[in-house]
């Protein structure tokens, strides 16, 4: 299928979101596309096989169809919007699986009872805690040089008082 037939697809597709045949039609055209950002995104998510990441992607097409009834001009640039929604729809299911599942963090493998033990948390617990600690080096770190960090905020304020603040290219 040439591109000017394709986009002739979409814009029907578009119009007629309830024509089951072209919409099929459609999906059979784009599935090399969603099979190649399902490449990139392959095995992250456990329990989802091929089928799922297709079915995804086709709901995906389904929403893009829906914003190019509206704004036909998306039209133009289909593989490449697809493309990226594709991609955004991946990695959102990637961040709710992450968010909401035990994350591995470190495994080891216990030589004699032959038990291969690891440290799971849920990703929000470590990320919380990743960040109240990454805080705690920030207030650390304003504590100890507070006097410095103050000097060059006044320095600043006053060359910003008098115009003097130039972006130089070297």
């Amino acid at each position: 299928m040439t591109s000017d037939e394709r986009k002739k697809l979409v814009l029907f597709c578009s119009q007629h979101l309830d024509d089951y045949i072209a919409f099929e039609r459609l999906c059979t055209e784009i599935r090399p596309l969603a099979y190649g950002v399902m490449k990139l995104h392959k095995n992250v998510i456990p329990y989802y096989d091929k089928d799922d990441y297709l079915q995804e992607a086709y709901l995906t097409l389904y929403r893009v169809l829906k914003r190019i009834a509206v704004k036909p001009d998306i039209a133009e640039a289909f593989s490449t919007y697809l493309w990226a929604s594709i991609r955004n729809a991946y990695c959102g299911l990637f961040r709710d699986y992450v968010l909401h599942h035990l994350v591995e963090l470190s495994s080891y493998e216990y030589r004699e009872g032959g038990l291969v033990c690891s440290r799971m948390v849920y990703f929000q617990e470590y990320a919380d805690a990743y960040y109240q600690k990454q805080r705690e080096y920030g207030r650390q770190y304003y504590w100890a040089h507070r006097e410095e960090i103050l000097e060059k905020q006044r320095k600043y304020r006053m060359r910003k008082k008098r115009g003097g603040i130039v972006c130089r290219l070297k």
